[in-house]
C-alpha cells in the first residue's frame, strides 16, 4: 500500500441556493476549454448522476467523470477541488525519469487549466494514507482555511515539490514540507 498524492484546489462555483443540475451543468460548460495535452486531446466530461449511491443533497459535492471512461477524474465541494490523478507522492514530487518529469508536467499543466476553468488559481499537493498530510486533505473546511491550518502547522510552503518531498521525509522525522502550485 503507497501513499498517493491528493491534489486539494480553490474554485469558485457559487453552490448556495442552487440545485444539481444547475451546479453540474455550470461546471460542464466551463470545462468545454480544458485540453489534456499539448495536441489539445478534448476531454469528455460528464457528471456523475444522482442515483441510490449518491446523492447531492447528502454528499454535498459533485463528481467530474471523463465521459469516455467513468473515472472519476475530480470532485467538487462547495470550496474546494480535490483531484484523483493516480501519482505517488514519491513519484510526483521528486520523478526519476526524464519520461515520468514530462509527465508530471502535462498533469499539472491539466491541472491549472481545469483550476482557471472553475474559477481557481491555486493547488496544494497533500497525502493520504497515513502521511502527515493526510490530515489536512481529509479536512472538511473551506480551501483558504486549509491553507491557513498549514501555515500554523508547518510555517511557509515549500518553494518546489522536490523541497516538500525532502522536508517531508527528512532524518529526524517529518519538518512540514507542503508545496502550493500556481501554475507560474
Amino acid at each position: 500500500m503507497g501513499t498517493d498524492v491528493v491534489p486539494i484546489g480553490n474554485h469558485t462555483i457559487k453552490f448556495s441556493d442552487r440545485g444539481f443540475h444547475e451546479i453540474a451543468d455550470e461546471i460542464i460548460e466551463r470545462l468545454r476549454s480544458v485540453r489534456y495535452n499539448a495536441y489539445s486531446q478534448e476531454i469528455n466530461f460528464n457528471y456523475q448522476y444522482e442515483d441510490e449511491y449518491y446523492s447531492f443533497q447528502e454528499d454535498t459535492c459533485i463528481y467530474i467523470i471523463g465521459k469516455d471512461y467513468n473515472d472519476q477524474l475530480f470532485r467538487i465541494e462547495e470550496f474546494k477541488v480535490r483531484y484523483c490523478i493516480g501519482f505517488r507522492y514519491h513519484h510526483w514530487c521528486v520523478p526519476s525519469t526524464q519520461e515520468a518529469v514530462e509527465a508530471r508536467n502535462r498533469w499539472r499543466m491539466y491541472l491549472g487549466q481545469v483550476e482557471r476553468a472553475l474559477g481557481g488559481d491555486r493547488v496544494i499537493y497533500l497525502a493520504d494514507n497515513a502521511h502527515h498530510l493526510e490530515k489536512f486533505a481529509e479536512l472538511e473546511i473551506p480551501f483558504p482555511e486549509i491553507e491557513a491550518e498549514l501555515l500554523n502547522t508547518y510555517g511557509l510552503p515549500c518553494v518546489s515539490l522536490e523541497e516538500a518531498y525532502e522536508k517531508g521525509y527528512a532524518q529526524g522525522g517529518y519538518q512540514g514540507g507542503y508545496f502550493i502550485d500556481y501554475f507560474h
